[in-house]
């Protein structure tokens, strides 16, 4: 059985808020230091989310907490502004390298990248116009239903008012 395999077992039914110790999972894989049991508790993750939809998160110096279905948003967010940030430090990269010292194969391939990376940040770009599109529009439309009720309001007035008793 792979490593992994043995960290999934230990979490597969695990309910929602339940923390698996580092200790535990050192234990079950014969290791003394976290770090070195990373990559197998990452690959369980990757295995628990996909036949489960279920996650988990670091607890700084405790473990891995399953996380409810509710704080998912929370940890996509996290994770993109962590892929933002990374893609500008590629792009970073890309651009300031000292493009003199490269072969013509490497220059190709580093514009390569640096194309894409570009594509890349555009693509979010677009995606967070759109997110803000969308921020705005509610607002807008909040705006125009709170209007509504107030119009509908005084014409209700209007109308007791007109009608004979």
């Amino acid at each position: 059985m792979a490593k992994w395999e043995n960290v999934y077992q230990l979490i597969e039914n695990l309910s929602v808020d339940s923390v698996i110790t580092y200790d535990s999972i050192c234990a079950v894989l014969d290791y003394h230091e976290i770090n070195d049991c990373r990559q197998y508790v990452f690959r369980a993750i990757r295995e628990l989310e996909s036949e489960q939809q279920r996650t988990m998160e670091n607890v700084r110096g405790v473990g891995y907490r399953v996380v409810a279905a509710n704080e998912h948003e929370r940890l996509v967010r996290r994770d993109v502004r962590s892929i933002k940030r990374k893609t500008r430090k590629a792009v970073s990269k890309a651009i300031n390298v000292r493009r003199d010292e490269l072969t013509g194969d490497e220059r190709r391939r580093i514009d390569d990248l640096q194309l894409k990376l570009a594509q890349t940040q555009e693509m979010v770009r677009r995606l967070d116009a759109r997110k803000a599109d969308k921020v705005e529009l509610k607002a807008v439309n909040a705006q125009t239903n709170e209007r509504i009720d107030k119009l509908e309001a005084r014409l209700a007035e209007l109308t007791k008012i007109k009608e004979p008793n």
